[in-house]
C-alpha cells in the first residue's frame, strides 16, 4: 500500500535563521511580510503586509543588535529572507528522514515527502511512527504541518487542514479533501493555475467538495487539460511515483533546549541522542569516521565549535560518548548557549573486517581506546605513536605521530626488520675476520642491500641477521663505502 507522509514547515524562513522568542522578530522579502514569530503577531504583523506597515505596527523603542546583516527597528527585528539557509535546513531535514524511511524527496521548497507503507511493519503502526516524528521535530525546534495520504499532492494538501482529517487516511480521500479552500492549489509553485481558480471563483466555487461537483468535461472546458489531470492525481488512490533517497556523505544535526545551558552536565542528554542518531546513520550508509564536530549554538551569534577524535574510525555511540564527556571536563561552558549541532565530515568507507564466531572483542579493549581517552583528556599532541612511512633508510621509515598513522602499503614481505631501532648505529669490532658485539657474533641471513640518497649524500649497506652466544637475534649492516659494520636493531 502506498501511503505518503508530508512534513510541511511553515516556518521555515524564519526558523532556519532565528530562534528569538521574545521580542518581535520578522523575516521579510522585497519589502513584504513572509513570516514573523508569535511575539510579533500579538503585535498586529501579518504576512503580506509591507515592510513600513510592519515597521508603524511595532512600539517605538530604541534597540541594539550584534549583528550588522539584522536591521532592529523599534522593538522589532527585520530580517532579509535567505533561501540558502533554508535548503540546508531542508538537506539536514533529509538526512535525518532517511533514518525512517529511504523513499523520500524534497517537495516544492519547505516540504518533504517521506513514503512509510512498506515500513509500517517497522514501526508497529502510524501512531507510533508520528509520536516519534513529532518528537523529534520538537527536539530540532521545527514546526511542522503533517498530512497523511495514498498519494503525494493529496498529503500536501491535507497538511493545511485539522490534523484529525489530516492523518484519518482511512476516511475517502474527497471526503476528506471536501473542506479545503481550491486557493490552495495555487500554493502549488510548480503550476500556474490562477487564472482558472479565478473563473470557479466567479461560478462560486470556493471549497473542493464544490469542485467534485462539477462534470469533468465541463471542468476541463472551464480550466483545461492540465487541471484536469492535476486534480485526478490529488484524488488518485496510488502513487508509483517512487525515488531512493541518495544520502551525502556528511552528516549535521542541531537540537535547541530552550533554555540557556550552565554546565556541561545539561549538554549529556543531547550529545547521547545526537550520536544516536549519527550512529543510526552512519549503520545506514555504512559508513565510519574518526573526528566530529560539536557546535555550542547560540540565538545570536557565532557558535562556539570544539573538535573530538579518535584513533580508529568508528561508529561506536558509546565510545564518541565517552570522549566527548572527556572533553567536556577541561571546557568552560560560554554563555548565551542554547543548542548544540553535531556535525561530520569526510566519513569513510567501512572496513572489511572478519570477526570471530566464538570471540567477544568487547572483552578485550582495543589500544585505540586508551590512546583516544589520553588524548581527549591531556590533548591531541600528548600522545603520540610509532609508525612506518615508505622510505628507504630504516631511520627514515620509523617516526612519531600523533595523527592515526596510515600503514605502509607496499613493503616486501619477506624482509625480517625490527619495528624499534636503535637510536644511533652501534659500532661492531672485527678481529681476524670474526664480528664482535657484546661477545662473538653469527651471521644467520643475508645481506638485503639497501642503497639511497644518491644525489646528495650517497648510502650504500648491506643487510644482515646475526645471532649472538645466547641466541638473540640482531638486525646488523656493513657500510659498503667505509667496510665496517654496525649493529641496527634488535630483533624479536
Amino acid at each position: 500500500m502506498s501511503l505518503w507522509l508530508c512534513l510541511r514547515f511553515p516556518q521555515l524562513p524564519l526558523e532556519s535563521l532565528s530562534r528569538e522568542h521574545e521580542c518581535p522578530v520578522i523575516v521579510i522579502e522585497r519589502q513584504r511580510v513572509v513570516t514573523a514569530n508569535d511575539a510579533a503577531y500579538i503585535d498586529g504583523i501579518r504576512p503580506g503586509q509591507s515592510h513600513q506597515t510592519a515597521s508603524a505596527l511595532l512600539e517605538r523603542q530604541p534597540s541594539k543588535t550584534a549583528d550588522p546583516t539584522q536591521a532592529i527597528t523599534n522593538t522589532g527585528q527585520f530580517i532579509e529572507r535567505d533561501s540558502q539557509s533554508e535548503q540546508s535546513v531542508m538537506v539536514q531535514m533529509q538526512s535525518w528522514a532517511y533514518g525512517i524511511t529511504p523513499t523520500l524527496e524534497q517537495w516544492h521548497n519547505d516540504c518533504l515527502q517521506l513514503e512509510i507503507g512498506s515500513c509500517l511493519q517497522l514501526y508497529r503502526s502510524v501512531h507510533e511512527l508520528l509520536k516519534r516524528i513529532q518528537q523529534d521535530l520538537s527536539y530540532r525546534g521545527y514546526t511542522s504541518a503533517i498530512g497523511l495520504a495514498n498519494n503525494r499532492r493529496a498529503a500536501w494538501l491535507l497538511s493545511y487542514s485539522d490534523p484529525d482529517w489530516a492523518l484519518d487516511y482511512h476516511r475517502p480521500i474527497d471526503e476528506r479533501l471536501a473542506v479545503l479552500p481550491i486557493d490552495l492549489i495555487t500554493n502549488d509553485p510548480k503550476q500556474t493555475f490562477g487564472r482558472a481558480i479565478d473563473n470557479l471563483h466567479k461560478a462560486g466555487v470556493r471549497t473542493f467538495a464544490e469542485l467534485f461537483q462539477i462534470p469533468a468535461s465541463a471542468l476541463g472546458r472551464r480550466c483545461g487539460k492540465a487541471f484536469i489531470d492535476w486534480l485526478s492525481s490529488a484524488r488518485s488512490t496510488s502513487d508509483d511515483a517512487r525515488k531512493d533517497f541518495i544520502p551525502p556523505v556528511e552528516f549535521n544535526d542541531k537540537l535547541w533546549f530552550g533554555f540557556d545551558i550552565r554546565n556541561s552536565v545539561e549538554l549529556h542528554p543531547a550529545m547521547e541522542r545526537l550520536l544516536g542518531g549519527l550512529n543510526h546513520y552512519l549503520n545506514n550508509i555504512q559508513r565510519v569516521c574518526d573526528t566530529i564536530d560539536w557546535c555550542l549554538l547560540r540565538m545570536r551569534g557565532e557558535p562556539h565549535i570544539f573538535k573530538v577524535h579518535s584513533s580508529e574510525a568508528h561508529r561506536s555511540t558509546q565510545r564518541w560518548l565517552e570522549l566527548s564527556l572527556l572533553y567536556l571536563e577541561n571546557l568552560t561552558i560560554p554563555e548565551d548557549i542554547e543548542g548544540l549541532g553535531l556535525h561530520v565530515k569526510n566519513l569513510q568507507e567501512l572496513p572489511t573486517q572478519a570477526d570471530d564466531l566464538f570471540c567477544d572483542r568487547r572483552a578485550n579493549e582495543s589500544l585505540y581506546n586508551l590512546v583516544d581517552r589520553l588524548r581527549n583528556r591531556m590533548g591531541l599532541r600528548a600522545v603520540n605513536q610509532l609508525a612506518l612511512r615508505d622510505a628507504h633508510l630504516p631511520e627514515d621509515s620509523l617516526y612519531a605521530s600523533y595523527t592515526n598513522p596510515e600503514s605502509v602499503k607496499k613493503y616486501r614481505a619477506y624482509s625480517q626488520r625490527p619495528f624499534w631501532l636503535m637510536q644511533e648505529p652501534q659500532p661492531i669490532r672485527q678481529e681476524q675476520g670474526l664480528l664482535y658485539w657484546n661477545g662473538p657474533l653469527e651471521l644467520i641471513s643475508g645481506p638485503e642491500r639497501i642503497e639511497d640518497n644518491w644525489w646528495h649524500q650517497p648510502t650504500s649497506r648491506d643487510y644482515y641477521i646475526a645471532r649472538q652466544d645466547d641466541g638473540q637475534p640482531l638486525w646488523l649492516y656493513q657500510d659498503r663505502h667505509t667496510r665496517l659494520w654496525y649493529v641496527h636493531g634488535i630483533l624479536p
